[in-house]
């Protein structure tokens, strides 16, 4: 349970202060290594609320961190169960 919290904080700190790719990395590999990293989303949710901006590009999307989130957690659940070599950790 420690070791969730601090990486929960550790990817909360590289939102704050670090590049988003950073940040992504970082969840990504949370995710791999937990299951159910819920947090992730919450802290993509977090990082659109302080930094989060319309883009021209994508209709004005203003929660466009989220939705990728969102889909990458869900992506990765679904490739997590056709690994042969992945065993749940936590």
């Amino acid at each position: 349970m420690g070791t969730r919290i601090g990486a929960t904080v550790l990817i909360l700190l590289s939102i704050l202060f670090l590049p988003f790719v950073c940040s992504v990395i970082l969840g990504i590999i949370a995710i791999f290594y937990f299951r159910n990293y819920y947090e992730f989303i919450l802290l993509a949710l977090l990082s659109d609320l302080l930094y989060g901006a319309g883009e021209v590009r994508f209709l004005q999307v203003y929660f466009l961190s989220t939705i990728v989130t969102v889909i990458i957690f869900i992506a990765l659940e679904i490739l997590k169960t056709k690994l042969k070599f992945y065993q749940k950790i936590s």
